[in-house]
């Protein structure tokens, strides 16, 4: 068999310098990307479910169930649905909620005997609606004049949902501020997210509750202890929303008043 002649020659000769000029740059290419060049993965925005949009406490409902604290939800409650097996702790949105006597009274005893009762005072509640109210915080130790209406307001300074503004100059990634500190840091020193509008008077709890104030040293949280269970009071739940839960601040708070509470897993 004959074989094919190699090539040889001149031309020959000058191709393998370039060839290996081209190895040596892929080589060098290959280097330098591994270095200094970095694949991030490329995250695409997915906007929230309808039922995230429907549902305000959705995020916070399935922490709890999946920490073994399940959730029961009312939508239009009453004191002969509330509570309901043996659960430990409720929570409340006034505006849904109709404070007549009657139905005080018939919460009244199962507070008094262990339960947690977190009564949200939203925008949508209204003073005059609430007949029942004035008893209820009377027997608290509450005054109601400093934190109802318009007076009670301090919208100055606040976003329209009612939440603190937030400070500190976030980014949102993480990155150090001016004084060193990070996101974390700097949004464990704001603290939760509070409603503004509702304010309470430190001349008007008792003084053996407990409270948490904003930044600018207002009260905007007061739990109060009632027979062998609590009661807590805040303004609208922003600290406990869809949106603002991946806040550490506010996770800590609302895991504190929930799923802190119920070590047993009553729900």
């Amino acid at each position: 068999m004959n074989e094919l002649p190699r090539a040889s020659g001149p031309s020959a000769d000058r191709s393998f310098p370039v060839l290996v000029a081209v190895a040596s740059l892929l080589a060098i290419a290959a280097i330098l990307a591994f270095i200094f060049l970095e694949i991030v993965p490329w995250k695409k925005p997915v906007r929230p479910s309808a039922l995230a949009l429907e549902n305000e406490f959705l995020a916070l409902e399935r922490w709890l169930t999946l920490t073994g604290h399940p959730v029961r939800t009312e939508v239009m409650p009453g004191s002969d649905t509330i509570p309901q097996a043996g659960e430990g702790t409720v929570y409340v949105q006034a505006s849904l909620f109709r404070w007549s006597k009657k139905n005080y009274d018939m919460l009244k005893p199962w507070v008094e005997g262990g339960g947690r009762l977190l009564v949200s005072l939203d925008r949508e509640w209204d003073k005059e609606y609430s007949e029942g109210m004035a008893q209820f915080l009377a027997d608290l130790g509450i005054g109601s004049d400093q934190f109802f209406g318009a007076d009670g307001a301090d919208d100055d300074g606040t976003d329209d949902d009612g939440a603190a503004p937030e400070t500190g100059g976030a980014e949102g990634d993480g990155s150090a501020h001016d004084d060193g500190s990070t996101d974390d840091e700097t949004a464990m020193s704001r603290g939760p997210f509070f409603d503004y509008r509702i304010s309470f008077d430190p001349k008007e709890i008792p003084p053996d509750c407990f409270s948490l104030s904003d930044s600018r040293g207002n009260i905007r949280l007061v739990g109060v202890k009632m027979g062998e269970g609590s009661v807590t009071l805040f303004g609208s739940p922003v600290f406990m929303t869809n949106f603002n839960l991946d806040d550490a601040p506010n996770a800590r708070l609302a895991w504190s008043l929930t799923g802190a509470e119920d070590s047993e897993g009553k729900g």
